[in-house]
């Protein structure tokens, strides 16, 4: 069964395209130890189900994190763009919240 992982931090990369928009995500992991992934690497655990990743808007909202592709490849958003897909106000393009940088060795 996969495990759940509030994404708080998105990284974001200098590409303009949907699928370079974000260079990795990052959070808190149940037992307070902090997390941080490359896109590509999140996207691998949502498609072989290890992890399933959400963010939450203010008010305490949850959204879940998919995996979309486009002619130029896979990327992360939630499925909010795919309802609401005039409205970008929810995509991991933009900050979620920010968090004290984290290292990259601890995954």
């Amino acid at each position: 069964m996969a495990q759940y992982l509030h994404i708080r931090c998105v990284v974001r990369a200098d590409g303009t395209s949907a699928h370079e928009r974000v260079h990795s995500v990052g959070g808190v992991k149940p037992d307070g130890g902090r997390w941080k992934l490359t896109q590509d690497k999140a996207i691998s655990y949502i498609l072989d189900g290890t992890y399933v990743f959400y963010i939450e808007k203010p008010g305490g909202q949850r959204l879940d994190v998919i995996v979309a592709t486009s002619a130029y490849g896979s990327y992360l958003k939630t499925e909010a763009d795919m309802i609401e897909s005039s409205r970008t106000d929810f995509c991991l393009c933009r900050p979620v919240r920010r968090l004290r940088r984290i290292d990259s060795k601890q995954n």
